[in-house]
């Protein structure tokens, strides 16, 4: 148990975080700390389906790149380590980390296929697909080293991820303890709300939050 709890907080040293967002959105999260259910309220739902978190970027460039494709205008500054217990990875931004995972332990997946909600197995290409049955639904994912997916993709990815934590535990933690720390965009789902350390725009200008009124 004592080793358990020492991996779970494991973390590396504190690094700035980039979260990217609208001026509102910025103000409330300035006032209030993160909030984990505001995830998927944006962009057509991406991300609510993953469940709970608050999403980040370990780079600026990554982060200014995401805002200018959304015409976001406010780029959130946070400085706090990595643990395993407060994160998770972003399954769209990471899908390649998460489907080498998978791979590495297919034997696993194929043995637990109805808990995972897999339903079939395909291939393409020499890769494996996955049929994933979320609720009445049912699609197909190709498990392969690549990020460029859609939406509904990452969903799929993560519930089966998802159900990983609940029927193997310690598989998900060694999930973790291997990609985490590797991924370029994360979900932090811990209990502590998170502040900024600064606020600046796409353009690389700190502001106040005077500027962002």
């Amino acid at each position: 148990m004592f080793k358990l709890k020492r991996i779970l907080y494991e973390s590396h040293e504190k690094l700035e975080l980039y979260h990217v967002t609208d001026k509102k959105s910025a103000l409330n999260i300035l006032k209030n700390g993160t909030d984990l259910s505001y995830a998927g309220t944006k962009h057509w739902g991406a991300g609510a389906e993953q469940g709970k978190g608050f999403y980040l970027y370990k780079t600026k460039r990554d982060a200014i790149n995401h805002a200018k494709e959304y015409n976001e205008e406010i780029i959130l500054v946070f400085d706090r380590g990595i643990s395993i217990k407060d994160f998770d990875i972003d399954y769209e931004a990471c899908y390649s980390l998460a489907s080498k995972f998978l791979l590495k332990n297919l034997d696993f997946v194929k043995q637990n296929a109805k808990e995972l909600d897999i339903t079939g197995f395909g291939s393409k290409d020499n890769n494996p697909i996955f049929i994933v049955k979320i609720g009445n639904r049912k699609g197909g994912i190709e498990i392969c080293e690549k990020n460029d997916i859609n939406i509904n993709d990452s969903i799929r990815m993560a519930t089966i991820f998802h159900n990983i934590e609940k029927i193997n535990k310690p598989l998900f933690i060694q999930f973790k303890k291997e990609y985490l720390f590797k991924a370029r965009a994360l979900k932090y789902n811990g209990q502590e709300k998170l502040f900024p350390i600064r606020i600046e725009d796409v353009q690389g200008n700190i502001l106040t939050s005077q500027d962002v009124v």
